[in-house]
């Protein structure tokens, strides 16, 4: 009588087919790697690390503006509270934005605001449900604030 074992016989078939696999799936990663990376790095963050201390400074210079914003959104625009470092409602401020989705394709909307009424200022857009991102541009007077506000359409 023969007792079957392993097949110690086939095993260089076993080794070759496990490597084939392997290879398969590192090919198929590779192949996905290079198909879905754009090719193209910005030149800004290098550009940005070279002047450091000045985005520093104009971080604390910010900071130390003390401004407060509330956004709130509907369907038809987009609703900026403003109030200084004191409490107070920042008023004469020139506001503009440029809103987009934070992910997906890319849909740029400019939108410049107006004072309806001290420290409430207003911007006429429509945006869909989902997440979006106001990159603000604020000025009063001499001082000025470019900040991001996450908004969220429901």
């Amino acid at each position: 009588m023969m007792v079957r074992g392993f097949g110690w016989e086939r095993f260089p078939l076993y080794l070759i087919a496990s490597m084939l696999v392997v290879f398969a799936v590192n090919g198929r990663f590779i192949y996905k790697a290079v198909t879905t990376f754009p090719g193209e790095a910005s030149g800004d963050d290098f550009d940005l690390s070279n002047r450091y201390d000045a985005v520093l400074q104009n971080v604390a210079r910010q900071a130390a503006l003390g401004w407060k914003i509330d956004a709130k959104v509907d369907r038809a625009a987009l609703h900026l509270f403003l109030k200084a470092k004191d409490g107070g409602k920042l008023v004469g401020a020139q506001v503009a934005a440029d809103v987009m989705r934070p992910m997906g394709p890319e849909h740029l909307q400019q939108v410049v605001f107006v004072e309806h009424a001290p420290g409430v200022y207003d911007a006429p857009v429509a945006l869909e449900t989902g997440q979006w991102d106001a990159m603000l541009r604020i000025e009063a007077g001499h001082d000025k604030m470019r900040v991001t506000q996450r908004i969220i359409v429901r």
